[in-house]
């Protein structure tokens, strides 16, 4: 017989057992006939292939580099930044039917209102009070993301220093 053929099987085996391993740091959820029914804790949990679906998500707490914006402060002083956003699933369910896509939607979703923060502030008030403005940016953050299942657990600026913005337009091409 030919030896990838069986490897093939053997490695795709889990695959067709109608069961599936929730593990400690995970949830799953379980879907029938497209609805999500449960959310599942860490074991063991058997389905009904192609009427039930078990979709599993890690819930331990997770940090994301937003990538680095520049922005025009209140005192027309322009700012270059850049953040990291950790934050931990509390309900896989939400997470799953609440948002196309969670971890897209949660970055778009901070960058905007980060820089909607620090345009709103002087420069100097920026660099003054950057511990209390995380802390606000991280409590706003979490009425956001509660309703997609997700708890922010804090926001820190990795960079935040004065920079000069350049745009270039037009095609660049040689």
């Amino acid at each position: 017989m030919n030896q990838p053929f069986v490897e093939a099987i053997f490695n795709n085996l889990a695959l067709l057992l109608p069961l599936r391993v929730v593990n400690s740091y995970e949830r799953g959820v379980r879907f029938r006939g497209g609805r999500d029914i449960a959310e599942l804790e860490p074991g063991v949990h058997w389905f009904i292939p192609g009427y039930e679906a078990i979709e599993i998500v890690n819930v331990a707490p997770e940090t994301r580099n937003l990538p680095t914006q520049t922005v025009t402060t209140k005192d027309k002083v322009d700012v270059t930044f850049s953040a990291n956003v950790c934050y931990k699933i509390t309900d896989a369910r939400k997470m799953f039917v609440s948002v196309q896509s969670f971890d897209e939607a949660m970055i778009a979703f901070a960058m905007c209102h980060l820089a909607t923060a620090v345009g709103d502030n002087t420069f100097a008030s920026l660099l003054r009070n950057r511990e209390q403005l995380e802390s606000e940016l991280a409590e706003s953050l979490a009425a956001k993301v509660a309703s997609w299942g997700a708890d922010i657990e804090w926001v820190g600026f990795t960079d935040l220093t004065r920079a000069k913005a350049y745009r270039l337009f037009g095609d660049m091409s040689i």
